[in-house]
C-alpha cells in the first residue's frame, strides 16, 4: 500500500537543480515474467544512463548522483523482485532521497529524469482507486473483505448461532412458527453484530465505499439494517454462496464491481464539468486556461484525460505554467522546460488542495484534455501568457 507520508514527502521534493529519476514498471502476475522486471528496470534506465556521462549537459555533481541513484535502483530490484501490480521508484541521491512504492494499479513503463519528480502517475493511480469493503453473507455467518486497487486482502470474519433448518409443522404449525421466529431474531442478531463490525473497519481503515454480496435472501435484508452513512456508501450488490466462493472467484467479482461504479463516477464528472463549462459557468475546458487557473489556485477540481501529456514550462518563482516562453509573463523570471506540464498542473492543484481526477474510460473530455471546476471566475491572463505562434 502507498502510506499517505510517502506522497507527502515526494509532493514536497525539491532537488536544488540537481535532476532525479521518476521510474514506473509493471510487475506480471505469472513468477516467470516476473524474472524479466529486472531487465526491463535496466533498459528503463537508459536514457539516465547517458546522462550521467554528459558532462556538456550536467555537472559533475548532478552526474554523481544520477550514477547513484541508477545503481541503488538497480540493487533495488536485484535484491527483491516487485511485487504486482506494479512499482515505481523516485531517486535522488545529492537531495537523499529514494522511494520504493508497491502501486495498486498497472500502469506503463517509462523513466523520466527531471529536476521535479514526475508524479502524475502515481497520483492517477491513488486517484483512480477507492478503498472499499467487500462484505460477503448470509443469514448466519459474513466475511469481510478490502479492496483497494487490485489487491484482495481479507479483514474479519463472523459466524453467529445457526438453526438446522425444521421441516415439521409440529402441532397445528406451532413448533414451525416457533424455529422460524428464532431464526429470524438470530439474523437480525447477526446482521446488527455485522453493522457493529463493519462501522469499525470503516472508521478504522478510512473505507470509502462498500459491494455487498451474499444470497438473495440476505442481502436486502441486511442492507435494510445499514444505517443511511453506510448505505449511502454501497456502490454495488452481488449474488453468490459463501459456500462455494473462493477468494479468486471474488477478486474477480469485486474488481468488476469497482470498476463499473467507477467508470460511471468518472462519466458522471466529465458530464458534469462539461456542462458547466458550455453554459458558461464556473469550469473550462482546453490546456492553456486549466494552466491559467492552476497558476493562480483557482482550481477546485481537475480532470484530466488519462493519456494526455504535453511539454510546457514552469516558473519556480511564482508557479506560473505555460506551454511555451522563455520568462514569466507574471513576474518577469526565467522559466524552465518541463517533459510533462500537466503533471506540474495536477502537482499544483493538490497543493492547492484541489481535486485531481483521471479519467480512464473514453469520454468526451478527449477532445479537451483537461478540464477544470474553478474556484473563482478567472481573471484575464497578463500579455502574452498563452502559447507563442498559437
Amino acid at each position: 500500500m502507498v502510506e499517505p507520508s510517502a506522497v507527502e514527502r515526494l509532493l514536497a521534493f525539491q532537488g536544488a537543480g540537481v535532476p532525479a529519476i521518476s521510474l514506473y514498471a509493471e510487475v506480471p502476475a505469472d513468477p516467470r515474467e516476473r524474472q524479466r522486471v529486472e531487465s526491463r528496470v535496466n533498459s528503463l534506465l537508459s536514457e539516465a544512463r547517458r546522462l550521467a556521462k554528459d558532462g556538456d549537459r550536467l555537472s559533475h555533481e548532478a552526474r554523481m548522483s544520477l550514477r547513484e541513484d541508477i545503481e541503488r535502483i538497480e540493487e533495488s530490484v536485484a535484491h527483491e523482485l516487485p511485487e504486482p501490480p506494479a512499482v515505481a521508484f523516485f531517486a535522488c541521491s545529492h537531495a537523499g532521497l529514494f522511494e520504493r512504492l508497491r502501486l495498486p494499479g498497472r500502469v506503463r513503463d517509462r523513466a523520466v529524469v527531471d529536476e521535479s519528480l514526475w508524479l502524475r502517475p502515481l497520483l492517477a493511480q491513488l486517484d483512480a482507486f477507492h478503498r472499499y469493503c467487500v462484505v460477503v453473507l448470509d443469514r448466519a455467518r459474513a466475511e469481510i473483505w478490502e479492496l483497494f486497487g487490485d489487491q484482495l486482502v481479507p479483514s474479519r470474519k463472523l459466524t453467529g448461532d445457526h438453526l438446522r433448518k425444521r421441516d415439521f409443522a409440529g402441532w397445528y404449525g406451532l413448533e414451525e412458527h416457533r424455529v422460524r421466529n428464532r431464526a429470524e431474531v438470530l439474523a437480525q442478531r447477526h446482521f446488527r453484530a455485522l453493522v457493529d463490525e463493519l462501522e469499525e473497519v470503516v472508521r478504522l481503515r478510512d473505507i470509502e465505499l462498500l459491494i455487498v454480496g451474499g444470497n438473495e435472501e440476505a442481502v436486502p435484508q441486511f442492507l435494510r439494517f445499514l444505517p443511511r452513512k453506510l448505505r449511502e456508501r454501497v456502490a454495488a450488490t452481488f449474488g453468490a454462496d459463501l459456500d462455494t466462493l473462493d477468494a479468486r472467484q471474488l477478486h474477480e467479482i469485486a474488481t468488476r464491481a469497482a470498476r463499473e461504479y467507477e467508470e460511471r463516477e468518472e462519466r458522471g464528472l466529465v458530464r458534469r464539468v462539461l456542462e458547466e463549462a458550455a453554459a458558461g459557468g464556473q469550469a473550462v475546458t482546453g490546456l492553456d486556461p486549466c494552466l491559467w487557473a492552476g497558476s493562480i489556485g483557482a482550481v477546485g477540481l481537475l480532470l484530466i484525460d488519462d493519456y494526455a501529456t504535453a511539454p510546457g514550462v514552469r516558473c519556480d518563482g511564482c508557479g506560473w505554467l505555460g506551454r511555451e516562453r522563455r520568462e514569466c509573463p507574471v513576474c518577469g523570471s526565467q522559466v524552465r522546460e518541463v517533459p510533462d506540464v500537466i503533471d506540474d498542473l495536477a502537482e499544483a492543484v493538490v497543493a492547492q488542495h484541489g481535486t485531481v481526477e483521471h479519467i480512464e474510460v473514453e469520454t468526451p473530455l478527449r477532445e479537451h484534455v483537461v478540464a477544470a471546476e474553478l474556484r473563482f471566475p478567472l481573471p484575464p491572463q497578463p500579455d502574452g501568457a498563452g502559447p507563442r505562434g498559437g
